[in-house]
């Protein structure tokens, strides 16, 4: 990597931002405007497990759920910050519910700047655009706003800095990157066991690239990372397996289900390819910049890495997620997104490259009508192609206005 470019990434404190970067931010800060605006601010569904965590850490309750347990801890500090600035207030659950939306909204903030800098350090062009559709063309967006109780937006961030890692592993000699990428990989997978994939794919690449050594060094790191993350639940008598309601998760949900990777990409119902193409778009941009980017072995790590968690999904039986928008199991690659978007407007060229940046533009439309649509009101059997159509635009303005904060800012001014 030349020092010019070094000197240019955005996380150099003192370093002026270009346009290019100017673009970014403001990227940055629509994402997060519209998630404050249509941010749910309560726990429900899946999320009721996770929180169960963060509350018995504080001593809010008794019992609850070491199920993804990642989540639970890594939302400790926001849950924190709320019930000290409740004090005295007299809204402690209610703020404290709040934080949870707080959290989500900035872990994939995180996701975005980390995936940002490694965006720079490729030298990638078009990045305000690749952001923009790798954050809002895609499931997560949906899952810091509308649903931020649930494990995606925590596992974006994970993602991102286990591929942040990675990118400083194959950049640098330096042990800590190789330390990082292990305690990255290790809370990923107390955040979603199915990460284990994740953490597969990385070792996978680095052993096939002959970097024995580092396999090791970055496989048993995740393990004895995942450990010391498991102590707190275990040391609490939760289980990893049980629900809050009693549910056992292996009884609901787990089982060889050979064609849920297929369904997951490519169907109408829940089709991650179908409900959020901006994803597909990726797939082919990364494929292309592997050929003949000197990067090459970190882009191959992180393919491997994407590729094992689609594969992890081999022994998930409920594999359309119930109630959700697009395929939320695979929300969290938001770095192989933002880079597979970028690698196809550098891998392009005259008319295709305009016909790819308008590709990522409309389906970055796309996924924002249906998933707002999805949220205004939706059954689990409507596929993508009803939810579009689901209303006309003047009653989605209208939904879109009344589940907005913004509106009670404007009735309050005009009281």
């Amino acid at each position: 990597m030349t020092e010019s470019v070094a000197s240019a990434a955005p996380h150099q404190a003192g370093a002026r931002l270009g346009r290019t970067d100017k673009l970014v931010l403001a990227v940055l800060a629509v994402f997060v405007f519209f998630s404050l605006n249509f941010g749910a601010y309560r726990v429900f569904g899946d999320g009721v497990n996770y929180y169960s965590l963060t509350q018995r850490i504080f001593g809010d309750r008794h019992g609850g759920s070491g199920y993804n347990f990642g989540v639970g801890i890594m939302n400790v500090p926001f849950y924190g910050a709320a019930k000290v600035a409740s004090v005295g207030a007299g809204h402690e659950q209610r703020l404290e519910r709040a934080s949870i939306t707080i959290a989500s909204i900035t872990w994939v903030l995180l996701a975005a700047i980390l995936s940002w800098w490694i965006l720079a350090k490729l030298e990638l062009p078009g990045r305000p655009l690749a952001l923009a559709a790798a954050i809002f063309g895609t499931p997560v967006w949906y899952y810091a706003s509308f649903s931020p109780a649930y494990s995606h937006a925590t596992d974006a961030a994970a993602f991102a800095l286990a591929s942040w890692a990675m990118f400083g592993l194959w950049s640098s000699p330096a042990l800590a990157w190789r330390l990082g990428a292990a305690g990255a990989l290790g809370l990923a997978v107390a955040v979603r066991p199915f990460n284990a994939g994740v953490a597969a794919g990385a070792v996978f690449a680095l052993a096939a690239f002959r970097h024995f050594r580092d396999a090791i060094i970055v496989g048993v790191g995740a393990i004895a990372s995942y450990l010391a993350l498991a102590a707190v639940p275990y040391a609490l008598g939760l289980s990893f397996t049980r629900r809050v309601d009693g549910t056992e998760i292996a009884d609901t949900a787990l089982g060889f289900s050979p064609l849920s990777p297929l369904r997951m990409l490519v169907t109408n119902h829940r089709g991650l390819f179908i409900w959020t193409p901006v994803t597909l778009l990726a797939v082919v941009g990364l494929a292309l910049l592997i050929r003949d980017h000197p990067s090459r072995p970190f882009l191959v790590t992180l393919a491997a890495m994407g590729a094992g968690l689609v594969l992890m999904n081999l022994a998930l039986k409920p594999w359309d997620a119930g109630w959700s928008f697009s395929e939320r199991y695979l929300a969290s690659p938001v770095t192989l997104y933002a880079v597979g978007v970028a690698g196809l407007l550098a891998s392009t060229r005259a008319w295709s490259h305009t016909a790819a940046a308008a590709a990522a533009i409309i389906f970055t439309g796309w996924s924002l009508l249906i998933g707002m649509n999805h949220a205004f009101g939706a059954s689990q059997s409507d596929g993508a192609i009803a939810v579009a159509t689901k209303r006309s635009p003047s009653e989605f303005v209208h939904r879109a206005w009344a589940y907005s904060r913004l509106r009670h800012v404007v009735d309050k001014l005009h009281g």
